[in-house]
């Protein structure tokens, strides 16, 4: 590699990491809020929960500034949360992992496309396969200040594009990319009496843009549809067609499904729908009934306790 070329890329990657350790220098996190203070930091943002029926705001992590530069240098970042509730954001091309709040910051030895929690750990998709990394004590060399751990294929891929979608109870979600035929292909990852298995559920003619799930019930999005499968039906029917483009989904069978569009997060059951939190390119995350939203692609997230009763809300008629 050139000189030049490798004073840039020290270049690029220091500023990454200086930008993600300045914006993400948290003012509060697991600290109380309400909808007027959230409004407040965030002005393109609102909510509207009831608030005290068993439901808790606060913040998972609130960044230390909102503002449109450190927008547009947050949303180079994935996001997740792990078991323990931590948010975690990667930059997958920069092979870059951290976590602010467990004050972990590291790199990959290979490029990645997005990242997951799965069985309490990290899980990362790459070009050719899906693996996890090597413990933190096992770097193989420090680059740019920060540990690199080695990434360890556990299923090899052939196809490329691959993404992951986290499901729910031990369910991982792999897409990847049929070349020829340009149809995405849905694999679903369990871990069966301690041995992973993987299973073809889905080819799709069209990009899905959302998937959640169990090993009985899961869901996809494409377009404004959202589209359930369960072991009993054996095929997909539409469950709930959106107000719009929907771009993310997350399910348990205790809270029910949430999803996202590129303007609010909602809640949708056989029951009622509702659109309860509206914001920009909002992301959720569930993770032991908590529903993590990150804001307008920021370092900003919040986590909304008490998700399992929203089964028994009956605030909009579907």
């Amino acid at each position: 590699m050139p000189a030049a070329k490798r004073v840039a890329d020290y270049a690029n990657m220091t500023t990454l990491i200086s930008t993600f350790l300045i914006l993400a220098a948290g003012l509060a996190h697991g600290a109380a809020t309400n909808t007027s203070a959230v409004e407040s930091f965030f002005p393109n943002t609102s909510i509207a929960l009831p608030l005290g029926q068993g439901l808790k705001l606060e913040w998972a992590f609130q960044p230390l500034e909102e503002s449109a530069t450190a927008q547009a240098k947050a949303a180079a970042f994935s996001f997740d949360v792990d078991p323990q509730g931590n948010p975690w954001f990667g930059a997958g091309e920069k092979r870059f992992l951290a976590s602010p709040l467990k004050n972990i910051a590291l790199m990959t030895d290979v490029p990645f496309n997005n990242f997951a929690w799965h069985d309490g750990d990290r899980v990362l998709c790459t070009e050719d396969a899906v693996g996890g990394l090597a413990s933190t004590g096992k770097a193989e060399r420090v680059e740019n200040g920060l540990p690199v751990l080695k990434f360890v294929p556990v299923v090899r891929q052939t196809r490329p594009g691959c993404r992951l979608f986290a499901g729910s109870n031990g369910a991982l979600f792999v897409v990847t990319h049929e070349v020829k035929s340009k149809e995405e292909v849905v694999i679903r990852l369990l871990r069966v009496k301690g041995k992973l298995t993987a299973e073809n559920l889905l080819t799709s003619e069209v990009k899905l843009s959302g998937i959640a799930g169990d090993a009985d019930t899961w869901f996809f999005a494409s377009g404004r549809g959202i589209y359930i499968t369960t072991a009993a039906l054996g095929k997909h029917t539409l469950y709930f067609k959106a107000p719009e483009t929907v771009t993310g989904l997350a399910y348990s069978p205790e809270a029910g499904l949430f999803y996202t569009t590129q303007s609010f997060v909602g809640y949708v059951s056989p029951s009622f729908q509702l659109k309860f939190l509206s914001s920009p390119n909002p992301e959720i995350v569930l993770r032991d009934g908590k529903l993590y939203i990150r804001l307008n692609r920021t370092f900003g997230v919040l986590k909304l306790e008490g998700v399992n009763r929203f089964k028994s809300l009956r605030l909009a008629p579907k």
